[in-house]
């Protein structure tokens, strides 16, 4: 099957989920219009610049990963709202392409480092990700706040193990060429503890930042996860998004608030009602900074 093929596909596959989710949301605010017009609206307000600091967070991050491929990027954050508003309203993910050409027009960056310099934050998300879930599933087990936990204990000890190991033997795997570039991003990032240390510096305030953000999202519901309750779901949900292929995650992260309200004992209906408010607060945000942010970054290349 061609590529142009798969393209093609994906896209009808996009658009597909991403209609039948409009349409679902739609029809369940309409069926539960009450739950809305009950939201308390202060916790939202608060919720705001917790949004705005994570797309900051995030440029960060990219851009202290981007320094071992010697770029060293003037407008991560306006990138990263751009990109991420692209991702959002794009059925083609045209966000990642976006970056992808502004980091070569721009920095001179070619499509193989900015592949691996995404690569290489996916591990180290991944890593930094489990062992954030790992050390709340303890500390619930520990406390007996968190239930029976052995199975998702298992499970993220195992994505670390699996990771480590493939980290430990980066310099002797040989991947085919489609993935060696995963670890070929890895190998230049171990090889500097600075932008190791500060990509998974940022990457853990990140998660903090979406907690906190998240936390105050169930509050405008009347409902009370706790921080720790908010970081679990994050930290997974921040794993989840990577293996996504929907702009935005739409549908996969629904699905998976839904399963998580399961099994903490919250309605269904509340959990799709608090995705619908994250995604309604992402929208605004990424749409205000995402616009202004392109226009930006479209006059930087012109101006070049």
């Amino acid at each position: 099957m061609s590529r142009i093929t798969k393209l093609k596909i994906s896209t009808i596959v996009n658009i597909v989920v991403v209609a039948l989710f409009l349409i679902t949301a739609t029809w369940f605010i309409v069926v539960n219009k009450d739950a809305f017009i009950n939201v308390n609206v202060v916790p939202i307000f608060f919720a705001v610049p917790f949004a705005i600091l994570s797309i900051w967070l995030n440029g960060q991050q990219i851009k202290i990963s981007l320094t071992a491929h010697h770029v060293y990027l003037k407008e991560p954050f306006w990138l990263v709202a751009t990109s991420s508003w692209l991702n959002l309203v794009s059925p083609v993910r045209a966000g990642i392409v976006f970056r992808a050409w502004f980091l070569k027009m721009g920095y001179q960056l070619t499509y193989y480092r900015f592949i691996t310099s995404v690569g290489g934050l996916c591990l180290v998300t991944i890593l930094n990700s489990s062992f954030v879930v790992l050390l709340v599933i303890i500390y619930l087990s520990f406390s007996n706040e968190g239930g029976n936990l052995s199975r998702y204990l298992a499970l993220f000890s195992s994505i670390i193990a699996i990771t480590l190991v493939v980290i430990i033997l980066s310099n002797k795997i040989k991947l085919p060429a489609k993935f060696d570039h995963l670890l070929h991003s890895w190998r230049s990032i171990l090889g500097n503890q600075r932008i190791l240390f500060g990509v998974a510096a940022y990457q853990l305030v990140y998660l903090i930042s979406e907690s906190v953000f998240l936390m105050l999202i169930f509050q405008s519901i009347n409902i009370d996860v706790g921080i720790l309750g908010a970081l679990l779901i994050t930290a997974i949900s921040s794993i989840l998004l990577f293996i996504s292929f929907t702009p935005g995650g739409i549908g996969l992260l629904e699905a998976y608030y839904i399963f998580v309200g399961f099994y903490m004992g919250i309605a269904a209906e509340d959990m799709f009602t608090l995705a619908i408010i994250r995604r309604g607060i992402d929208l605004i945000v990424l749409t205000i900074f995402g616009f202004f942010g392109k226009l930006l970054l479209d006059r930087r290349i012109r101006d070049k």
